[in-house]
């Protein structure tokens, strides 16, 4: 790992709250090994770790807090372009800005990934950035926009407009209150999860060597006829002659098409448990 920094080893890049440990070069490059980091990228972990103990950055808050928060460190420019050590979701380097095409209106905001409320108030008032359609119907899986994100009155006057939603629900909640259809989706107990957290490829490439994630299992079979949600909707897509598309999707943002002889077959219709065996 050292061979690629050119500069003394004993270097102090910093110093790391809250014990303020000394943050040599050697011991940066130590952690980075065992991270799994590879020689190329020991640079940007440097650039990393000084800019995490500047004083500015106040890092004794995050490391002592008793909250659930950690540092998130978002490599842009040329140099991740270089690395692709960043994921589907990369905000770097930016998109091109052009007109609204998405409820997300992300292409108004080039770095941005992720925005579920600017598509509640884009469903509302799609006049306002000349969306050039307007939205219709809503799929919503697993998710209580009504307890979870903006003004609930917004919320409800979005879904109230609507002319179709659909829920996939695990027990009644606000949301499937306004759904014309709800579907009962399986429970943690009784399914099989892919990604219990996230998928490790929407925020990071897989890298060489072995990888490893979380696979949930069902420890009890869910009541006759209920599914897990994304086995549903591959149902649908299959109907729909988008059954290539779809596992096009999962390959790119699902992780599963990391290398040739891993990606799906684009004309093979998959179940949740297929796909959860075939990542072990």
């Amino acid at each position: 790992m050292l061979d690629r920094w050119e500069g003394n080893p004993t270097t102090l890049i910093g110093t790391v709250a809250p014990s303020y440990g000394d943050a040599t070069i050697e011991k940066i490059a130590i952690n980075a090994v065992m991270a799994g980091c590879l020689p190329e990228h020991l640079p940007a972990v440097i650039a990393a770790v000084k800019a995490m103990t500047e004083k500015i950055f106040n890092l004794y808050a995050l490391q002592s807090t008793t909250h659930p928060c950690t540092v998130m460190a978002l490599l842009s420019g040329p140099l991740a372009d270089e690395l692709d050590i960043m994921g589907a979701y990369r905000p770097y380097p930016p998109r091109r800005v052009g007109p609204p095409e998405s409820v997300s209106i992300r292409e108004l905001f080039p770095c941005h990934f992720l925005s579920s409320t600017l598509s509640i108030l884009t469903i509302l008032e799609p006049q306002k950035v000349n969306l050039p359609y307007r939205p219709e119907a809503l799929i919503i899986s697993r998710f209580n926009p009504m307890v979870s994100t903006v003004d609930r009155n917004r919320v409800a006057e979005m879904l109230a407009k609507m002319d179709f939603v659909l829920c996939f629900a695990i027990y009644p909640d606000e949301t499937t209150e306004f759904a014309d259809v709800v579907i009962p989706e399986a429970h943690d107990y009784e399914r099989w999860c892919l990604f219990p957290a996230n998928s490790l490829s929407v925020f990071v490439n897989s890298g060489p060597g072995v990888w490893q994630g979380q696979v949930l299992q069902p420890v009890v079979d869910p009541p006759e006829g209920v599914r897990h949600w994304a086995e549903f909707m591959m149902d649908v897509a299959d109907r729909l002659g988008l059954l290539a598309e779809m596992n096009e999707a999962l390959n790119a943002r699902g992780g599963f098409g990391t290398s040739a002889e891993d990606a799906l077959s684009l004309q093979q219709k998959y179940t949740i448990e297929k796909l959860a065996k075939f990542l072990k």
